[in-house]
């Protein structure tokens, strides 16, 4: 096999950020809340940005915008939870996205000691193993391991992709899908 000679080298490439987007937005990912209790009240954000990291030992990663309420609540030791998001909870989805809906019930079920969105798809309960910095616009990746896993439905993933929410229609159940990319998971 000869290597092809009309590749011009990586370092010579200029790096285009909105193609990076638009390329990154055709992956697939799902819609989470990310919640956990401190001082006696439950807080949370809405997340496509989480993660599986290992199996062996069990490790997932969610990344949190430095400017997020929630980044100062998720240290190293700190428990919190993660809650897989079905079609009918897009509205709690664009609370936790910092678009507050007056009078919203907040349907939380505990786990461990973590607030929980009742009738998710599915569960997380992790404790915060290690926090790094990332990227330009600040965030850090928090790695923790996992306490529970559990599937509230029966559920298999279906991925769609676009980078705006998007439902998809399957026999069963529709789900909600993110925003910069989306990944359904449709339930019978």
């Amino acid at each position: 096999m000869t290597a092809p000679t009309d590749i011009a080298p990586v370092a010579s490439v200029p790096f285009d950020s909105r193609q990076f987007r638009a390329t990154m937005g055709k992956f697939a990912t799902g819609v989470t809340i990310v919640t956990t209790y401190h001082e006696g009240q439950s807080h949370g954000m809405t997340a496509n940005s989480f993660l599986s990291v290992s199996l062996d030992p069990p490790l997932v990663l969610v990344s949190v915008a430095t400017r997020a309420r929630l980044h100062a609540l998720l240290a190293p030791g700190c428990h919190y939870g993660v809650s897989v998001l079905a079609d009918d909870q897009e509205a709690l989805s664009r609370h936790f996205a910092g678009r507050p809906i007056e009078g919203l019930h907040i349907p939380f079920v505990w786990k461990h000691g973590v607030p929980l969105i009742d009738n998710a798809l599915a569960h997380v309960v992790a404790r915060v193993v290690d926090a790094h910095p990332a990227g330009i616009t600040p965030c850090t990746s928090v790695r923790s391991s996992i306490f529970q896993a559990v599937m509230d439905r029966r559920c298999s993933s279906l991925p769609e992709s676009t980078g705006g929410w998007r439902r998809s229609v399957t026999p069963g159940r529709k789900v909600l899908s993110g925003i910069s990319g989306s990944r359904s998971v449709s339930c019978w």
